[in-house]
C-alpha cells in the first residue's frame, strides 16, 4: 500500500505473534481433563485504499489508519463416563484488548466556511460573527487530519454443562445448561495528527482529544437445552430439540469532550437496561436410504440478543431494541456415487425477521440515528459440494452455492425509517460463488511425498448498502482467483516444505467496499492481497 498524498510507500506493514498451549490429563480411564491458552498479537496498519484515487492500493488518507489487537483464551473442559451417561463441564475466559484507528479527516471536508460555521456552530440560527468564525474555523481546519481513536476491551466468561446418552439404543438425548458474562467497554475519541506526517498526536495528551466517548456494554445470559433423538428402523432418524434463554443487557455511555461535527455534548454517563426470555427450537429428520444416499430435512431457530441505544436526546421510548430472529429451512442429500466420489447437496430457505438495523426517526421535529427492529428478509439458497478421487495420487473437490436474498418488506415503521425497500438485495451477500481444487501427492522415495496443489475460487457481486438510489452505495465487482503450491512432505507428516504463490495472475480481488458521511463520499476498498510468493516450512514436534 503506498500513500500519494505524503508519498509514503509500503504503509501496511503488519505483525502477528501467537501461541497455542494444551495439556490433557487422565487420573482414571473414564475421566478426561483438558487444559488450554491461546495468545495473540496482532499490529497492522490499514490495507484501506481509495477508489477515487484511480490506481489500486493507493489511499490519498491524511492521518494514521489501522488495527492493533491483543487476544487470550484460557478454557478448562472435563469428561467422565458414567457409564450409559457422559458429563461435559466446560468453562473459558475471553480477554480482548483492541485499538481500532480509522482516518475520518475526509468527514470534515469543505466544512471550514462560514456556511460551515452557520450549520454547525450555530444550527442555522443566524450568522456567525467574525470571532466566531474565527474559532470555528481554527477548530476544524485542526480535524482535516485527524482519525477516530477507538481502544475497547472484552471480557467474556462463558460456563456449559452438559449430559448425553451414550448407549446403543434407538433413543438418544442431550440436556444442559449455559451461562456467559460479557463486559465491554468503548472508548471514541476524534484525535488529531500532524498535517505535515498524517502520524497521530500522543492520545494521552487531553490537548490533542477533539471528542471524547465512552460506552459500557454488558451482557448476562442463561440457557437451558434438550435435544432428543430416536431412530426407527435402522433408517429413519427424528430429532427435536429447545432452547430456553434468559438475558439482560445493560448500555450505559458518557460523552467527556462534545464535538459539533458530531452534534454532540459533554454529557453525564446514563445507563438503560433491556431484558429478554424465550425458546427456540430446532427439527431435524435424517433417511439412510442407501448404504450410499442420506437424505435429510431440518429446521432450525436462531436469535441475536437485543440491546439499549446510547443517543443523547433520543426519546426513552425508543432506546431498546429487540432481539431479531430467524428460521432456517434445509433440505439436502449426502451421497456415495462410486467409490472415491461423494456429491452433497442442498438447500435452504430463511426467514429473517424484526431485523436489527441502522435506522434514523421519522417525523418533522429531531431526527435521531438509532438501532431498531424494522423490516424482515428471505433468502433462498443451493449449495453444491463434489469430491472425486480421480486417481490415486489426484484428487478434485468443487462447490458451487447460489444465495438470493432480498428484504421481505420496506424498512419503515410509525417510528423509523431505513433506507431498505422489498426487493432490495442484502448488504455484502453475492448471488453466486464457486470454488475448485486439484490435488496430487505422489511418493518419492520411501520416506517423502510430492504435493502440488491448484485452488480457484469465484465470487459473484454485491453492493454495500440496500437501496438502489442510495448516494453512498458501492458495488463490489466479482472476482476469480487462483492460487498454486508445490513442495515436499514427509510421509509421516512429521515436516514438510513447499512454495507457493497466491493470485497468481495478480487480479485486484475487493472483499469489502463502502462509503458514507465519515469518508467525505469517498469509496473506500479493502481487498484481497496482489500476487504474493512465498515459502513455508513445518515441523512437527
Amino acid at each position: 500500500m503506498d500513500n500519494n498524498h505524503y508519498g509514503y510507500r509500503n504503509i501496511n506493514d503488519g505483525h502477528s505473534y501467537g501461541g497455542r498451549a494444551m495439556v490433557r490429563w487422565t487420573p482414571v480411564e473414564d475421566l478426561t481433563i483438558d487444559l488450554a491458552a491461546f495468545y495473540e498479537k496482532v499490529e497492522t496498519d490499514s490495507a484501506r485504499w481509495i477508489q477515487e484515487v484511480g490506481i489500486p492500493y493507493v489511499t490519498n488518507g491524511r492521518s494514521e489508519s489501522g488495527n492493533y489487537d491483543e487476544n487470550k483464551v484460557y478454557s478448562g473442559t472435563l469428561k467422565y463416563d458414567f457409564g450409559p451417561v457422559a458429563m461435559t463441564a466446560m468453562t473459558a475466559w475471553f480477554d480482548r484488548k483492541r485499538t481500532a484507528v480509522s482516518d475520518v479527516s475526509d468527514t470534515f471536508n469543505g466544512r471550514d466556511t462560514a456556511a460551515g460555521c452557520q450549520r454547525y456552530l450555530l444550527a442555522n440560527a443566524r450568522a456567525c460573527t467574525p470571532t466566531e468564525l474565527s474559532g470555528y474555523l481554527t477548530s476544524t481546519r485542526e480535524i482535516l487530519t485527524s482519525s477516530l481513536w477507538q481502544p475497547q476491551t472484552v471480557k467474556n466468561w462463558v460456563s456449559e454443562l452438559r449430559f448425553n446418552s451414550t448407549n446403543d439404543s434407538p433413543f438418544q438425548w442431550t440436556v444442559g445448561a449455559f451461562h456467559e458474562k460479557r463486559d465491554t467497554v468503548v472508548r471514541s475519541t476524534l484525535l488529531l495528527a500532524d498535517p505535515n506526517t498524517g502520524w497521530l498526536l500522543s492520545p494521552d495528551d487531553p490537548y490533542n482529544i477533539r471528542y471524547d466517548r465512552t460506552i459500557n456494554d454488558y451482557l448476562r445470559q442463561t440457557a437451558v437445552f434438550a435435544e432428543l433423538s430416536y431412530e426407527l428402523f435402522d433408517q429413519l432418524t427424528l430429532t427435536a430439540g429447545t432452547r430456553y434463554y434468559n438475558f439482560k443487557k445493560t448500555v450505559g455511555g458518557r460523552i467527556d469532550v462534545g464535538q459539533i461535527h458530531y452534534s454532540s455534548r459533554p454529557t453525564a454517563y446514563t445507563e438503560a437496561t433491556s431484558k429478554e426470555n424465550g425458546f427456540i427450537y430446532k427439527f431435524n429428520a435424517s433417511w439412510k436410504a442407501t448404504d450410499g444416499l442420506m437424505l435429510y430435512a431440518q429446521a432450525a431457530q436462531g436469535f441475536r440478543p437485543g440491546g439499549v441505544n446510547q443517543v443523547i436526546g433520543l426519546p426513552a421510548a425508543l432506546a431498546g431494541y429487540s432481539s431479531d430472529s430467524l428460521w432456517n429451512y434445509e433440505l439436502g442429500a449426502k451421497t456415495t456415487l462410486a467409490p472415491g466420489v461423494y456429491l452433497n447437496l442442498a438447500g435452504y430457505r430463511i426467514d429473517w425477521t424484526d431485523m436489527q438495523v441502522s435506522a434514523r426517526t421519522s417525523g418533522t421535529g429531531s431526527v435521531f440515528g438509532l438501532i431498531s427492529n424494522v423490516g424482515s428478509a428471505r433468502i433462498y439458497g443451493a449449495e453444491a459440494e463434489l469430491s472425486v478421487r480421480i486417481t490415486p495420487e489426484l484428487s478434485f473437490n468443487g462447490n458451487l452455492g447460489f444465495t438470493d436474498a432480498k428484504l421481505a418488506e420496506d424498512q419503515v415503521s410509525e417510528i423509523v425509517v431505513a433506507s431498505g425497500r422489498k426487493g432490495d438485495r442484502l448488504v455484502a451477500v453475492p448471488r453466486w460463488t464457486a470454488g475448485a481444487s486439484l490435488e496430487y501427492i505422489k511418493p518419492v522415495g520411501d520416506t517423502m511425498d510430492f504435493l502440488g496443489r491448484v485452488d480457484f475460487a469465484h465470487v459473484g457481486n454485491s453492493y454495500s448498502t440496500l437501496s438502489a438510489t442510495d448516494t453512498y452505495r458501492r458495488e463490489n465487482p466479482p472476482y476469480q482467483m487462483v492460487n498454486g503450491r508445490i513442495g515436499l512432505q514427509g510421509q509421516d507428516n512429521a515436516w514438510s516444505a513447499a512454495l507457493f504463490v497466491n493470485n497468481v495472475f495478480d487480479v485486484v480481488a475487493i472483499n469489502s467496499i463502502g462509503s458514507s458521511s465519515n469518508t467525505g463520499g469517498l469509496t473506500t476498498v479493502q481487498s484481497l492481497s496482489p500476487r504474493t510468493i512465498g515459502l513455508t516450512l513445518g515441523k512437527r514436534f
